[in-house]
């Protein structure tokens, strides 16, 4: 896997760097981070974009998995002569281009340690991805990989003898984050108050690592720490309360198939008056931060078209008063239950657009009162209901729909089923014809 030091470099295209950093790349097979420098002199923008915005002259930038030093680099040019950034990377090839960079564009303020963070210093295997030198592990994520022995150190001691408080640390291990955080307790508790910590949070990558999401977020518990969600498709950083992560957490490893990771950024200071910064604040027709990272790129604009059974969330959202989803349809939960879609340019259109529902009653069917975006349009018996809809009521951003039920039961109230729900309308099927 040796690269050869001394081959053609790269102009970074960073704007606000100048003069412009220069980067030497993986001359063998390396599909992400060397393709994505060579092709477009970038390398994870939003990051780039986030540490532009909170690194200040002065600042101690630590880089926990620096690969060739993208990086580094770009922080060595933030903090200026007065700062410093202090590189771990333990992969052999990744270190010797990380010092060649380093070299190539006069970084004196960067000091590059050839080993991986952990809780104490020990003797490891790091696991090699020959074709994404940013995918090396600690664990033997894939068959067959082969290893390459490597030193650990607790990040406290060997970073705290010199700096014993720093700004920023950007932790990117495939997996083994919680091992890192460990070994830098001391540091981040005597840092908090002035710390941004920007940490991928791979909960599939923890838990194959023998930890878990949770685990990660029990080491950061002690101080009031403000969090937010970094990703791409968001345009901004959502903020976010421990719990939604957890609960991010807890999907992420219950599906086999996600490979879902994302930024989390842990920050002790106050990022909202940050001019830099974007910040996800409506969430529009979502509830809160995790339905929106959870649902806005599957929710698709609904035309009306008859949705029934389990297909009623492919294009609904159904945030509250709602039981869990069953073949045929969905109980009402509570006295409120409430659906929202995105409506398709189409249905604006619509001359004396009419809402039919279909669907069943537990006991007695009553009269549902039907609000449309907070306006009610009447109470209806809904079996088998078509409810005509004002003009233009379907032309915004996105459409509430409300139902209220006057008397919900409970099942165990009348027979020996022991469901202590209380329900009443069993939604079968929904749509929206002119």
């Amino acid at each position: 896997m040796t690269d050869e030091i001394g081959a053609a470099a790269h102009p970074l295209r960073i704007p606000g760097i100048h003069p412009p950093l220069r980067m030497q790349v993986h001359q063998a097979t390396d599909v992400h981070v060397s393709a994505a420098i060579v092709a477009s002199g970038v390398w994870e923008r939003q990051e780039t974009q986030f540490l532009q915005a909170v690194l200040r002259p002065g600042d101690v930038f630590v880089d926990v998995g620096a690969n060739i030093g993208y990086f580094s680099l770009l922080a060595s040019r933030l903090v200026g002569e007065a700062g410093a950034v202090l590189a771990f990377e333990p992969e052999h090839d990744n270190f010797r281009l990380l010092e060649a960079n380093c070299r190539l564009n006069g970084c004196a303020n960067v000091r590059s340690f050839q080993a991986a963070l952990g809780a104490e210093n020990a003797a490891g295997t790091l696991y090699l991805n020959e074709l994404n030198r940013g995918d090396h592990s600690l664990y033997p994520e894939q068959a067959g990989r082969a290893g390459q022995a490597i030193n650990i150190v607790n990040g406290s001691r060997l970073i705290g003898a010199s700096h014993p408080r720093v700004n920023c640390i950007k932790i990117d291990t495939q997996g083994a984050e919680c091992d890192v955080l460990a070994g830098l307790a001391e540091l981040i508790a005597a840092s908090a108050t002035d710390l941004v910590m920007v940490i991928e949070f791979s909960p599939l990558h923890l838990k194959k690592a023998g930890t878990s999401g949770r685990a990660l977020l029990d080491l950061l518990a002690g101080h009031e720490w403000q969090m937010y969600l970094m990703d791409e498709a968001a345009r901004g950083l959502l903020p976010l309360a421990a719990r939604q992560v957890r609960s991010l957490s807890d999907i992420t490893e219950q599906d086999p198939d996600s490979g879902g990771f994302f930024n989390l950024v842990v920050s002790g200071r106050n990022l909202e008056d940050n001019a830099g910064l974007a910040f996800v604040r409506d969430w529009g027709m979502f509830e809160d931060a995790l339905a929106y990272y959870l649902l806005a790129g599957r929710i698709r604009p609904w035309n009306g078209a008859r949705r029934a059974g389990g297909a009623l969330d492919h294009d609904l959202y159904l945030p509250a008063g709602w039981a869990f989803p069953e073949d045929w349809g969905r109980w009402s939960l509570g006295r409120r239950s409430v659906i929202k879609f995105v409506p398709a340019p189409g249905l604006a259109t619509l001359a004396a657009p009419r809402l039919a529902i279909q669907g069943r009653y537990f006991g007695p069917a009553e009269a549902t009162a039907v609000y449309l975006n907070g306006a009610h349009l009447g109470d209806f018996e809904l079996a088998d209901a078509s409810i005509p809809l004002p003009a233009g009521s379907l032309a915004g951003e996105h459409v509430v729909l409300e139902l209220l039920h006057a008397q919900p039961l409970r099942p165990a109230d009348v027979s020996a089923s022991g469901d202590m729900r209380e329900i009443k309308f069993g939604l079968e099927a929904l749509a929206i014809h002119g």
